[in-house]
């Protein structure tokens, strides 16, 4: 799965890469409570479970396991957030495409590459460059 938004020019601009057994909210639009401005969409099958504020909440006054999950997700949110931003902020696009495929390979496997290429803020032409400069 993918979050992304449309930015100025009605482009997409992906914000978050989920793989399989992995959990994806607008985080910021949860938290707040209001209407997000991040769109989720499924680019391979996928089983999901949706949860309300309202429901989860519920399950977080009731249960440690679930207060414990949900703030573990929230890390791993914040986490991902701030390494993406360094990794935007100071890695040139060869870098960032290397730096997932070193850690990230399942994500260049089975996601299309104009979606890789928006995650990693630069345009497909430049990763399809990047790619053939790396098999050489």
């Amino acid at each position: 799965m993918r979050l992304f938004y449309y930015d100025q020019n009605g482009e997409e601009q992906t914000t978050f890469l989920c793989a399989q057994n992995g959990f994806i909210a607008s985080f910021s639009s949860l938290i707040n409570q209001t209407k997000a401005t991040e769109n989720v969409e499924c680019i391979t099958d996928c089983e999901l479970l949706k949860i309300s504020y309202i429901n989860a909440k519920q399950l977080v006054d009731k249960s440690a396991i679930f207060k414990d999950f949900f703030l573990v997700m929230f890390e791993k949110s914040i986490s991902s957030a701030t390494l993406r931003a360094n990794d935007l902020a100071s890695l040139n696009a060869d870098q960032r495409y290397q730096k997932m495929i070193d850690e990230q390979a399942h994500f260049i496997q089975n996601i299309p590459l104009q979606y890789i290429a928006s995650y990693l803020g630069i345009k497909p032409q430049s990763l399809s460059r990047i790619r053939k400069q790396i098999i050489k």
